[in-house]
């Protein structure tokens, strides 16, 4: 598998085993209910990469025909690092007793409880009713999980989306996989889900499709807007409600300024924006780098999931910015000043390797973003100013694809890098140092 350096070596024996059993099952005569369900390595490294760089600590599983399998390996071996829980159900004997086995063989099962029912429902003489969550602290009080896996391969999966969804801790990742053989159906029942459950939510091209929702608080009524010729890439939120209204305002100001033509202040496009705003937000990061402010429409998406995350935690917060052009210094200072969140950005001016040598901090969290040709030069000193478990965010993969061919082949075959290309706006690199 693609990056599979990144992995112990009997991690990857037991994911290329997962793949041979999955094709010699897919034969005629062995039902779809009793083969042993297997995601794609793309689909894996990134759920990999998410709930380890997010430091997800209880993840379920609420599989139903579809299985539980590979993404139990890949979650289980994820929260290992951390000593994180992870629960799925099994109710087929035969996959159940092979998916104990694998876990056993890989060191992985120590963390992980596989239930032989489907927690979702309970079997009654009057049919199927929707059961408690499958497990409590006290008897009045159920288990939050900060992450919930479901796959639209289930035909019964939005009753699993809205049982898991009540299982959801705030700022918790409910992940739909198999989003792009679901239809629009499904499309449609997602929009109308997130409709009047709030979240920030970002479809992916990943594998067989995935998509990422971050649960937020109750007290957000905002109503979506579904964009039918971009979902499932985003189910758009009013910026405001994700970064405040005095910064979102700002973010629409400068978003309409990037869009005009011959504009030098290149920015990502909102989507991007809170891809990183999610990200930056689920990790709990006290700290953050960028690299090319332009205007600083990037900063301020990094500075608000910042400023959100010190109102739950009391941490200190602070996003470190740096750009060797006074003009644009000068605009984004401007623009930081008027989100509001000047008070936690520090602003330095040079050459970046120089800067960022120059710096005496580790950060949880970098994003890459300044002239393309430089990014290769870049990796060896950024690295050096990462956290282990923190997360690098290089934009422009996909656009620039040929200028950044060293920097991808660097970072998926780096020995202490999982790196995995996000397939949104210009194409955003996630790298996780290990």
């Amino acid at each position: 598998m693609n990056g599979d350096h990144a992995y112990p070596a009997i991690f990857r024996g037991i994911i290329e085993e997962c793949a041979q059993r999955a094709m010699d099952e897919d034969v005629e005569g062995v039902p779809d209910w009793e083969r042993f369900r297997v995601i794609s390595d793309e689909l894996g490294a990134f759920l990999h990469i998410l709930a380890r760089g997010t430091k997800r600590r209880r993840v379920v599983e609420l599989s139903g025909n579809s299985g539980a399998g590979s993404t139990i390996i890949w979650l289980a071996a994820a929260l290992n690092e951390f000593q994180g829980d992870v629960y799925a159900s099994e109710t087929n004997p035969k996959r159940l007793m092979k998916l104990q086995n694998i876990l056993t063989r890989a060191s992985l099962s120590p963390r992980v409880a596989i239930h032989d029912y489907d927690p979702v429902y309970a079997y009654m003489e009057e049919g199927s009713v929707i059961a408690p969550p499958v497990v409590s602290e006290t008897e009045s009080e159920p288990v939050q999980f900060d992450m919930v896996v479901v796959s639209l391969k289930d035909s019964d999966w939005p009753n699993r989306l809205s049982f898991g969804w009540d299982m959801l801790c705030r700022h918790g990742f409910m992940v739909l996989t198999d989003t792009i053989q679901a239809g629009e159906s499904a499309d449609i029942k997602i929009g109308e889900f997130f409709d009047s459950h709030p979240a920030s939510v970002t479809g992916l091209l990943i594998g067989e499709g995935v998509l990422v929702a971050l649960k937020l608080p109750e007290s957000v009524t905002v109503d979506t807007e579904t964009d039918e010729e971009e979902f499932p890439v985003s189910i758009a939120l009013p910026d405001e409600v994700l970064t405040g209204e005095q910064a979102g305002k700002v973010l629409a100001e400068l978003e309409a300024e990037n869009r005009k033509p011959g504009s030098r202040f290149w920015a990502i496009p909102p989507v991007t924006g809170r891809f990183l705003w999610m990200v930056l937000r689920a990790m709990g990061a006290r700290n953050a780098l960028e690299i090319g402010m332009s205007s600083g429409y990037s900063g301020i998406w990094l500075a608000s999931a910042l400023k959100d995350s010190s109102v739950d935690t009391g941490h200190e917060v602070s996003l470190t910015t740096i750009d060797n052009d006074p003009e644009k210094i000068n605009l984004a200072t401007d623009s930081f000043d008027r989100a509001g969140v000047s008070d936690i950005v520090k602003i330095l001016e040079g050459d970046a390797i120089e800067v960022i040598r120059s710096l005496d901090e580790k950060y949880d969290f970098i994003f890459l973003d300044c002239d393309k040709e430089y990014y290769f030069e870049l990796l060896d000193v950024i690295l050096r100013k990462l956290r282990r478990g923190g997360i690098l965010i290089a934009d422009n993969v996909i656009s620039h694809a040929d200028e950044m061919k060293n920097y991808l082949d660097a970072v998926k075959n780096h020995p202490n890098l999982a790196s995995i290309t996000v397939p949104l706006g210009s194409g955003e690199e996630m790298t996780m140092l290990l």
